[in-house]
């Protein structure tokens, strides 16, 4: 098969809508309180395409296949859990401004620095359904031995299948980088980076096509760290494959001089 139809970006905005977790379940309301909807603008209303990581009052962070579009036809949407239906802490901004990394390649297998930041026009507070994300403290944390790992989306439960209303979540593990390239062949091994993170795929669950831009969290010691935003898979989300995440810490530098 060739390596062009091996692999499907969980990305392409176009598609965003189809991306959900596979083999997850409803999370508790609130119980990932980092994550965010980022949603296009479709007429006079707002459709859900992509995950985002809320980081600060003014910023999300997402893949950067998911802000190939103008700034002002984006919003994030944060402190929900229904999609349909507005939770009391909900709250939304239409982005200012969108940044994707200046080395992100579209064109190239394992879509290199596939990480974007949206800016808010109106600042996103905490509340009790909103919580900033912490980041891993430097770029030299691995995370493939930690036993307590999540990942979430709003996506579909399988390829083609349903759009759950309630946001999923799955638990999961962080495996190396090698055992990631050789479980997904000779696509692992031209597209999984040292700046990506994989998501175990050996169980009954995965991230899919619109988890896209989505977080991976890691419980250590207490502190859950958001360690990835969801980049690629192969094509059909099959669960026995690994799901393929930026890597946070190799970017906190990039991230930290727009954040602050």
């Amino acid at each position: 098969m060739k390596v062009v139809l091996a692999v499907l970006l969980v990305a392409a905005v176009a598609e965003a809508q189809n991306q959900r977790i596979v083999g997850g379940q409803d999370a508790e309301p609130h119980s990932h309180p980092w994550q965010a909807s980022l949603r296009r603008r479709d007429g006079n209303s707002w459709s859900h395409i992509c995950g985002a990581v809320m980081i600060s009052r003014n910023w999300a962070l997402t893949a950067a296949h998911c802000i190939d579009s103008s700034a002002s036809d984006l919003q994030v949407v944060a402190g929900g859990h229904f999609l349909q239906t507005p939770s009391q802490f909900e709250r939304a901004s239409v982005a200012s401004r969108v940044i994707q990394h200046p080395s992100y390649d579209p064109n190239s297998i394992g879509y290199p620095n596939d990480i974007g930041l949206v800016e808010l026009i109106t600042p996103i507070d905490e509340n009790d359904g909103i919580t900033y994300a912490t980041l891993p403290p430097n770029d030299s944390n691995d995370y493939s031995n930690v036993a307590e790992c999540y990942i979430t989306g709003w996506g579909r439960t399988y390829d083609g299948g349903p759009l759950p209303n309630a946001l999923q979540v799955t638990r999961t593990n962080i495996i190396t980088n090698s055992a990631c390239q050789s479980a997904l062949g000779f696509t692992g091994f031209l597209g999984v980076r040292s700046t990506n993170i994989c998501v175990d795929g050996s169980g009954s669950s995965s991230a899919c096509n619109g988890d896209s831009g989505g977080p991976a969290v890691c419980n250590v010691n207490g502190e859950m760290h958001v360690v990835g935003v969801t980049s690629w898979g192969l094509s059909g989300c099959p669960v026995g494959t690994p799901s393929v995440y930026t890597r946070n810490s190799k970017y906190l530098s990039w991230i930290r001089g727009y954040t602050g």
